[in-house]
């Protein structure tokens, strides 16, 4: 399990954060944790993207140039939300990967990229 520096960059049109952060590398799945502890998995293969924490569990689907459901749900509440994604962009090259997605008409762009 090969550990590995790198950034993380999640934007909007009206924010942006940018953190760095150690991961591991698992069966083709990049793992890692945020600053409030929500557990993030990236599954390279895929293009699956998982996050969870006390409060919420977020399983995002990403294939290109087609809508995929995406599904949030409220532990507190114990209900799931469906939203639909639609993905613009997926570049990988390595473990650098940007992809770019809409909903509700927002673009979001999510980044890792390796810090060497």
């Amino acid at each position: 399990m090969p550990v590995i520096d790198i950034k993380i960059s999640i934007s909007n049109n009206e924010t942006t954060e940018n953190y760095e952060t150690k991961a591991i590398i698992q069966n083709n799945i990049i793992k890692y944790k945020e600053k409030d502890n929500t557990i993030v998995k990236y599954n390279l293969e895929e293009n699956i993207l998982n996050r969870e924490n006390t409060k919420l569990r977020l399983n995002y689907i990403f294939k290109l140039k087609n809508n995929t459901i995406g599904k949030i749900f409220s532990k507190e509440l114990n209900k799931e939300v469906s939203i639909n994604i639609f993905t613009n962009k997926i570049q990988r090259k390595y473990n650098n990967i940007i992809i770019e997605y809409e909903i509700d008409n927002i673009n979001f762009i999510y980044r890792i990229e390796e810090i060497k």
